[in-house]
């Protein structure tokens, strides 16, 4: 009974564990859906106009760091605060980025894409290592 109990017990913490795992990987998921919403704009597929893309704290991300698991269980590790700065970053650099298609302004607008989609890898980077710091 006891070593079930173990089994048991391991299996509980293996399955919390990647559940909080997933949540970190579908927050992430929802930065590449904005993403694609502002591609979406430069091909002529969307409409979306620069106030309807959200801020850094209306998308799955940003709840995930500022209110949800990501503060609870993540604060801690290294990587984790080192991601702020830049994803707000995407956000604002995303909106730039419509808004300068919208004015007709190509290298603006390919400028904020190119900071959007730096600034994206900065936040993977953190992301990254905040995960490596789980093990």
């Amino acid at each position: 009974m006891g070593r079930l109990l173990d089994l048991s017990q391991t299996m509980e913490r293996a399955v919390s564990s990647s559940s909080l795992l997933a949540n970190v990987e579908l927050a992430n998921i929802d930065e590449l859906a904005l993403k694609l919403e502002v591609y979406k704009v430069f091909l002529g597929l969307s409409t979306l106009r620069p106030e309807e893309l959200p801020d850094e704290t209306q998308c799955r991300l940003g709840r995930w760091y500022y209110e949800g698991e990501g503060k609870a269980h993540f604060a801690r590790l290294p990587g984790y605060a080192e991601m702020e700065t830049p994803h707000k970053a995407v956000h604002d650099h995303a909106r730039r980025a419509v808004e300068r298609f919208y004015a007709r302004d190509a290298d603006g607008a390919l400028a904020a894409l190119m900071a959007m989609e730096q600034s994206n890898l900065t936040v993977m980077a953190g992301m990254k290592r905040m995960l490596n710091g789980l093990n």
